[in-house]
């Protein structure tokens, strides 16, 4: 057996190294456990010195190295698992060799922060064409003033004429106070000088990632405010709200930014100091930009102009150039234009510059700034430029002016000189094209030749002509053909073999060829969806060539007229990709899926979501069973034939199911009902085990004006909310408990069937009475802790509501509840002071 020596030895050596370092992690764990907390306070001494250090270079706006903030946070994620271990004694084998082994890894991951770690010689200056010494006073104090915590110093404001840099030192801040970490939400808007409430409102809920849906601006004010409290209560506490520019006084009541939970700051720009007082800001919060210093106007322009050519001649460019820096009087916009204008070229035009100036009425700042411009304009050599300058000076101030825009208005008035009408023949290169609000007779001859395009959109344009044409587009992978007014497809789109996406929104009144969708095969995106006037006359001959769309993995279909199913059952196994899909507003449909030809199980295989809205004649799904493995979200709205969302086995007849399975949906997060008004369960009324597992992903549930709605759950819900976190009810007239549950069944379920709910809020439900009704409730001491992790509860307009859990003898556990609001309920005072005791019993 020699011959196997050669291959035992080195496995047993390395099989005996293994052992001897697990063996170590309990014998020495007391000296590891010491070794990584001396090594983790060095670490912690280092990660001070890179705060500072980063603290200072923020305030004098100097440049930060990208790996510095996560560098720090990775010292903080230590610090919070080397806070977990302790030195265990000899007697508890298992944590002795855990705290061993544990802080073993994290010494190695402390030498791995060590070698590199951020160098604080890395921080360099940002150059003094953005870091002025006149206004490093000004910047440090508006940035000191936006860390403050005092009530006092809620609004900052920085004020001056235009162009004199307030906008630049803005952005400054906020790139200060993100590199600071100082708040959680920084939301930037530009006012001008229309200020519209309405469109500030937009802005801001959409920079934090959320929806105003309501139509009055007073409804949309209450529900930004609710949105920041929401914020707050989830631990986003401080928020930065930056409004630049504005003209005059903004309501923040109206508009919903007042009043705002603690945290909350707003920072703004104005030309004028009386709106900055009638904004309510502090004197010594308004911070005046002045004009720059003349050693800082004199290092702005040379930077900005750079290198131009001299002949050896330095000394007398170098004196032009502060000639023409005193005659712009430190403002930064006239310093900055002129230098950009006189970038790279010869001494004589800089003497011209320098002679317009000393020959131009210049009575004040504003003059400058004018003449500037004027030789800006003058000294562009192509007239289509100097025709664009022209065109872009029609736009009010702060408007984000698209570039399509400029080019479509330039040809309608005729503006540019070099505009050919065989422009897009000139341009076989082409590759974007997009339009508005445009007519007919240019397209043809225009973009024919552009084969090349792969991205045309046409919005609001006037298409009622035959766009056949568009077929020979042969390497378009994008059409938008929005609000074009179109009454028919034709089927020569069907020869877009690279197209992926085609939106069709907006088309009133369209037919569609027999034959356009049968070869687009690499189609991933549909958009069918009728904003006004006629549907949509999508036809079942339509639906059959979806046959071919293998590689759809987007559906939106609206308002098609004599729709009465989407896919046949081959259709449907057929779409293999398509991941979302919403139907709206068909008033014929009857299911989803026809024409059965006896395959058993129908499955959309990586469908995530999916929407079915108004839709009065909707049956079924399909008559075969239907599966959507990987169904995420589902929202559910007028869909007036559905007693229940899933089967009833014991009911039968009387009910009608959206699903017609057990385990149709068993990754189910979100479900949101809504306006179903003969909606009577969602799940039955007693559920099987295995009922119970298919929905136990479910994370929130959102159900609104179902008036038939009796049981929101089945009784003894505990299973099905293993995954629960949310519920919403709003305006559901017959629910009358939330939570239905047997007490007996919590005694023998026990710890394994704990909720992790955190939120539950009902608005509304005119019979509620409590939240949780516990049956068979005897007197023992068991104490109900299923839902101990609830937060939120919130009780809005129900008549009938007495209190949260019945009988109130129940030992209930809510000891994580810190938000409790009860509203315009008929309990008396006396009830709200005993729910009040019970909220704060479990402080």
């Amino acid at each position: 057996m020699d011959f196997v020596t050669p291959f035992i030895g080195p496995f047993v050596e390395s099989l005996t190294a293994r052992v001897k370092k697990h063996f170590r992690f309990f014998v020495s764990s007391t000296e590891y456990v010491e070794d990584m907390k001396n090594k983790m306070d060095q670490l912690e001494d280092t990660s001070k010195d890179v705060q500072d250090d980063l603290e200072k270079a923020v305030l004098h706006a100097e440049v930060v190295p990208a790996h510095a903030q996560p560098w720090l946070k990775e010292v903080e994620r230590l610090k919070i698992r080397r806070n977990s271990i302790e030195a265990i004694g000899c007697f508890n084998v298992i944590k002795r060799y855990k705290a061993g082994k544990k802080s073993c890894k994290i010494m190695e991951e402390i030498e791995d922060l060590e070698n590199p770690g951020p160098s604080t010689s890395a921080i360099i200056s940002m150059g003094t064409q953005n870091n002025f010494e006149s206004r490093d006073s000004i910047f440090n104090d508006a940035l000191q003033a936006l860390r403050s915590n005092k009530e006092s110093e809620t609004m900052v404001a920085l004020c001056g004429m235009a162009g004199v840099g307030k906008t630049t030192m803005m952005e400054q801040l906020e790139k200060a106070v993100a590199d600071l970490r100082m708040f959680d939400w920084v939301v930037k808007v530009v006012i001008g000088e229309n200020s519209d409430p309405y469109s500030l409102q937009q802005d801001v809920a959409q920079l934090i990632g959320e929806r105003l849906n309501e139509t009055a601006i007073s409804a949309r004010a209450d529900s930004l405010r609710k949105i920041f409290e929401v914020k707050s209560q989830q631990g986003r506490k401080k928020n930065l709200v930056i409004m630049d520019d504005l003209w005059k006084k903004v309501d923040l009541t109206v508009v919903g930014l007042s009043p705002l939970p603690n945290g909350f700051k707003l920072s703004f720009t104005s030309r004028f100091e009386d709106v900055c007082n009638k904004m309510d800001v502090t004197t010594d919060l308004i911070f005046k930009i002045r004009v720059l210093s003349d050693p800082d106007a004199k290092a702005l322009f040379f930077t900005r102009v750079g290198p131009s050519p001299s002949d050896g001649d330095e000394d007398e460019l170098r004196r032009i150039g502060e000639a023409i820096v005193k005659k712009c009087c430190g403002l930064p916009i006239a310093i900055v234009t002129i230098a950009e204008n006189l970038k790279g070229k010869t001494k004589e035009a800089w003497n011209e510059a320098l002679s317009n100036l000393q020959h131009g009425d210049l009575q004040d700042l504003y003059s400058i700034v004018h003449k500037i411009f004027e030789m800006s304009y003058n000294n562009l050599e192509k007239e289509d430029d100097k025709a664009i300058f022209i065109l872009s000076g029609l736009f009010p101030d702060d408007f984000n002016i698209p570039v399509e825009n400029l080019m479509v208005y330039g040809w309608g008035l005729k503006l540019f000189t070099k505009f050919p009408e065989d422009m897009h023949r000139r341009m076989k290169t082409l590759e974007v094209g997009s339009y508005e609000n445009m007519g007919t007779p240019m397209f043809p001859i225009t973009l024919e030749h552009s084969t090349s395009l792969r991205t045309l959109s046409l919005r609001s344009c006037s298409l009622t002509g035959d766009i056949s044409f568009i077929g020979s587009l042969s390497n378009l992978e994008t059409l938008s053909l929005a609000d074009c007014n179109i009454r028919r497809l034709p089927s020569t789109i069907g020869k877009l073999k690279k197209l992926r996406l085609l939106n069709l929104t907006g088309c009133v009144d369209l037919d569609i060829d027999h034959g356009v969708f049968q070869n687009l095969d690499s189609l991933e995106e549909l958009y069918l969806r009728s904003s006004k006037g006629s549907p949509v006359r999508f036809t079942h001959a339509n639906c059959d060539e979806f046959e071919k769309l293998s590689q759809l993995r987007y559906l939106h279909v609206s308002k098609c007229a004599e729709l009465q199913y989407l896919f046949t059952v081959d259709v449907a196994n057929g779409l293999t990709k398509l991941e979302r899909l919403t139907i709206s507003e068909c008033p014929v449909l009857k299911t989803l899926i026809g024409e059965n030809d006896g395959v058993g199980v129908v499955t959309l295989k990586k469908l995530n979501f999916m929407s079915l809205e108004d839709l009065p004649e909707m049956v079924s799904l399909c008559d075969n069973v239907v599966e959507l493995p990987e169904l995420v979200e589902l929202k559910l709205a007028g869909l007036p034939n559905f007693t229940s969302i899933y089967p009833d086995s014991h009911n039968t007849d009387s009910m009608q199911p959206l699903f017609n399975t057990e385990g149709a949906v068993p990754k189910l997060e979100n479900l949101d009902i809504c306006l179903m008004e003969n909606l009577k369960q969602i799940w039955p009324c007693q559920i099987s085990t295995s009922e119970k597992n298919e929905v136990s992903m479910l994370r929130q549930i959102t159900v609104g004006e179902c008036d038939s709605l009796i049981n929101l759950f089945p009784i003894n819900p505990l299973p099905l909310l293993n995954h629960l976190e949310e519920v919403v009810v709003k305006k559901c007239g017959s629910i009358e408990v939330l939570f239905n549950i047997d007490f007996e069944s919590v005694c023998e379920m026990g710890k394994h069937s704990s909720s992790r709910l955190r939120r539950i809020e009902v608005e509304r439900l005119g019979k509620l009475k409590e939240l949780w009704r516990m049956k068979s409730v005897n007197e023992s001491d068991i104490l109900v802790n299923n839902f101990k992790e609830v937060q939120t509860i919130h009780i809005e307009w129900c008549d009938n509501f007495t209190d949260i859990f019945t009988p109130t003898t129940t030992k209930f556990d809510l000891r994580a509840l810190t938000d409790y609001v009860s509203k315009d309920n008929s309990d008396d005072l006396e009830e709200r002071e005993k729910g009040n005791k019970m909220i704060e019993s479990n402080q």
